[in-house]
């Protein structure tokens, strides 16, 4: 949105942009100043209260002018902050026709609800100090006397909310009547007044530079021109004064044409030539270092020329792979100045092998494929989020394998063979990454082509082994001689029994 808020504090004037509504200013104030607050009556907005904080925390309406207005408020402010508060309105002018109403009172006890679908003068009266709440509401007048509080306000086009103990008086306030009492003239640029007469009254301000009127005025309107100054040359106009935001067109004399937006008039249109482009990384490393197509183009992607305007909305666009991001960028001193979310992620792996990235450059967020390798073999795959530094831990890829003989006897030193990874195993264990189900062991230099799996059983008999088998063949040896012994002493007896 395009507001601009002109605030000044004694002799300081201060630009304040708008960027919502509502929204709050509050600046420090320290002590009492001359405050005067002005919106533009053509934006739409307006200042819905000017609130002091004193040095203890309370908040209180600010006691302003007799004439203030939702575009212009000013007075005498004590206190050590101050805040103001800015929300739609009406747009009114260049001409506002004002005329006052008859006065009703009203009796006060308790509450009292008021609709001000326009505007009011309220005075209240009343035994106790009376509380008035509502938007668009500015204390004129405040003082008390022989136990009477009397407080004044001027209301526009809200609901109020009075309560106290006494008398209401209300005078109604139109600021759109067909046979107004006076009119109020705001003067702008390409914007002149017809027919009517100056006169020297006092009533409602809307602006600083206001002229009051009577008879009957119409407003003519002109286009205006706006200088073009700067390296390029070029014409600049507001077709319609009236608008708000104001929108100027520039043509340039190298053929290119903008259309620029503003909250007030600018005073020139400044150009520049386009210098070069400066995009960078999300860590601040220029683009250019990666050898990465960038180019600036205008708001609905055009082609930027030789010339660029200043507030104008440029962006720089990123060609990634296959697609094309666009960044917002700022002018400074002739070059288009970008900084983007895309990032060239480092992996950090804790485990095994080093990790790469797909792609290389990616949009912080975006998804992103690594690769973790070891000796050239890939032994893992994952989808990650890109950022600066990814950590992948793929301890967990690693399993034990366990390779015996035929007896069940663990293998000595042997080698277990994956593709180019070879993992080396003693007393019948291993560590291993199964990037594959086949594995070839190698041991005492034969290899065996095997199905991998938690243990595997090679056709071979170790050492242990066949020591076992000796000792085993030793031990039924020598039960079948103490057998055979045995058994031929007792033939002995009884051949010599049948002798006898």
């Amino acid at each position: 949105m395009m507001v601009a808020l002109y605030l000044l504090i004694n002799s300081t004037l201060s630009l304040i942009q708008v960027p919502y509504v509502p929204y709050t200013f509050s600046t420090y104030l320290g002590g009492c100043a001359n405050v005067t607050a002005y919106l533009d009556p053509l934006s739409g907005y307006g200042i819905s209260s000017i609130y002091v904080v004193d040095q203890y925390g309370d908040i209180r309406r600010a006691l302003l002018a007799p004439y203030s207005t939702p575009t212009y408020a000013a007075g005498r402010v004590c206190g050590a902050f101050l805040s103001i508060v800015v929300d739609r309105w009406r747009a009114v002018g260049p001409l506002i026709p004002v005329s006052y109403g008859s006065s009703e009172t009203y009796a006060l006890i308790g509450t009292l609800q008021l609709n001000v679908t326009d505007g009011a003068l309220i005075e209240v009266k009343s035994l106790y100090r009376p509380n008035v709440t509502g938007s668009f509401l500015y204390k004129i007048e405040d003082q008390s006397a022989m136990g009477v509080y009397l407080v004044g306000y001027l209301a526009y086009g809200a609901q109020i909310t009075i309560s106290g103990y006494g008398l209401v008086n209300v005078t109604r306030i139109s600021l759109s009547s067909k046979a107004p009492d006076y009119y109020v003239y705001v003067p702008e640029p390409g914007v002149n007044l017809s027919g009517g007469y100056p006169a020297p009254i006092s009533g409602l301000r809307f602006a600083p530079s206001q002229i009051y009127v009577l008879g009957k005025p119409t407003v003519v309107v002109s286009q205006v021109r706006i200088p073009v100054v700067g390296q390029c040359g070029g014409v600049a106009y507001v077709s319609d004064p009236l608008a708000r935001p104001v929108s100027v067109v520039v043509q340039l004399d190298d053929g290119e044409t903008y259309t620029l937006e503003s909250p007030e008039f600018p005073k020139a249109i400044n150009t520049t030539l386009l210098m070069g482009v400066n995009a960078t990384d999300l860590a601040g490393t220029p683009l250019s270092d990666y050898n990465v197509t960038v180019y600036p183009t205008t708001a609905d992607g055009a082609p930027v020329g030789r010339c660029l305007v200043y507030g104008a909305a440029y962006y720089v666009a990123v060609v990634l792979g296959n697609s094309t991001i666009y960044y917002p960028a700022a002018l400074e001193g002739g070059y288009l100045v970008a900084r983007t979310d895309i990032v060239r992620p480092r992996v950090a792996v804790y485990g095994w092998g080093v990790g790469a990235v797909s792609p290389e450059l990616a949009r912080a967020g975006s998804n992103v494929t690594v690769t973790v390798y070891l000796n050239g073999t890939a032994i893992a795959r994952y989808v990650v989020r890109a950022q600066p530094v990814i950590s992948i831990n793929d301890t967990g890829l690693a399993e034990a394998v366990h390779v015996v003989d035929i007896m069940g006897s663990p293998l000595g030193d042997f080698e277990i063979a994956m593709g180019n990874l070879t993992f080396r195993g003693a007393q019948g264990a291993a560590v291993v990454i199964p990037v594959s189900s086949f594995a070839v062991v190698k041991y005492r230099g034969v290899e065996y082509t095997v199905q991998l799996s938690p243990t595997i059983r090679l056709p071979v008999l170790t050492e242990g082994s066949l020591l076992k088998i000796a000792a085993a063949a030793g031990a039924a040896g020598a039960s079948t001689a103490l057998a055979l012994s045995a058994g031929g002493n007792k033939r002995e007896e009884r051949e010599e029994t049948v002798e006898v």
